[in-house]
């Protein structure tokens, strides 16, 4: 990039470089950029076949790859380090243009998978029959160890967890394990476990609601699918984008690749969501993990993580030591959070 069009391009930002800048700067003063308002058509239904907390919004990634477009960048290859629910990679295929991507989170990357894939509407209704076909006298029993089954057995009732086994075999049963279709049905079967469970309505804390009457699994699951099998119907992506989407800790990664020609990515929040307590219904349904505490190693926002605070602390730059010591005498346990969150954020962007 020339040095004149990387002067054009950051005319459009207001750079701030410290803490004390930000406290004082008159933000609400500051001229609106017209182009980067909300888009006005409604957010594809792809975007919401599976519930996903603080999901990016799928305005951004669109209008961020226009921007570039209308700067005269080619991109290629988009990226994304916290894919997530796959918002950027669904958007960049969609634009014809290359993904690659990671998420340490792997119900988010079969989300992510899933919503960036192509499937073939009469290839579905099939496997959908062999399932139906053989739900009914698939077996309740699921091999997973002791620890899922303990935790499961405290969100099921025991006819629930009988019937959701049922499920799930009847899937592994009718598509094949290499198949993406798999990736499909296991998305679906993921986006009932709450409504089927104990767990709170919309609660985004793991927290059972005892007056709670679960839904049934089977008509639950019927209706996920055709939902899903509509989104795909009405959305149009270009069929030879190559998306490749990692499960994997970006700060731990060793081959991302070189050609990346624009990165598009919203970082974890710091203590506001534990992604593996929300997502550990179905990250033990699925044997992604025999603790579903396992999840939360290498989680960037983590409050769960151990620090050394008084040696690790020389480490935070400048802003990250200003808020942090900002934050130490009103609440130590957040401090150290928010300590944690600025050191991974500062080995992401310099990896």
């Amino acid at each position: 990039m020339t040095e004149a069009k990387a002067e054009r391009l950051t005319g459009h930002y207001l750079e701030l470089t410290n803490a004390d800048a930000v406290g004082r700067t008159r933000l609400h003063g500051l001229k609106e950029n017209k182009f980067w308002r909300s888009g006005r058509s409604a957010e594809l239904r792809l975007h919401r076949i599976h519930a996903y907390p603080a999901k990016f919004p799928a305005f951004i990634p669109t209008k961020a790859l226009q921007f570039a477009e209308q700067e005269g960048l080619k991109v290629r290859r988009a990226g994304d380090i916290f894919c997530g629910c796959g918002t950027v990679a669904y958007e960049a295929r969609r634009g014809g243009i290359d993904f690659w991507g990671c998420d340490i989170n792997p119900v988010a990357t079969l989300i992510a998978r899933t919503k960036s894939g192509s499937f073939d509407e009469s290839r579905l209704d099939e496997y959908f029959a062999g399932l139906r076909a053989k739900v009914n006298r698939a077996s309740a029993k699921v091999d997973l160890p002791a620890p899922a089954l303990e935790r499961l057995n405290y969100w099921y009732s025991d006819e629930q967890f009988s019937r959701l086994a049922q499920l799930l075999n009847a899937i592994n049963y009718a598509v094949p394990a290499r198949s993406r279709y798999r990736q499909f049905f296991h998305c679906a079967f993921s986006n009932i476990l709450k409504a089927t469970s104990r767990w709170l309505t919309k609660s985004i804390k793991p927290q059972v609601d005892p007056s709670k009457k679960p839904v049934d699994p089977w008509a639950t699951f019927a209706m996920q699918f055709t939902m899903m099998k509509n989104a795909f119907k009405q959305s149009s992506a270009d069929g030879t984008s190559d998306v490749q989407i990692l499960t994997e800790n970006f700060l731990t990664l060793k081959d991302a690749p070189a050609d990346i020609d624009m990165l598009i990515t919203s970082p974890p929040y710091v203590t506001s969501y534990e992604y593996a307590d929300l997502h550990q219904l179905s990250s033990l349904w699925l044997g992604y993990a025999q603790d579903y505490r396992d999840l939360r190693n290498g989680s960037i926002g983590s409050a769960q993580h151990e620090l050394d605070f008084n040696r690790e602390i020389k480490r935070l730059n400048t802003i990250g030591s200003q808020i942090v010591f900002g934050l130490f005498d009103q609440d130590k346990a957040i401090a150290r959070a928010a300590a944690n969150y600025f050191l991974d954020m500062q080995a992401v962007a310099v990896a």
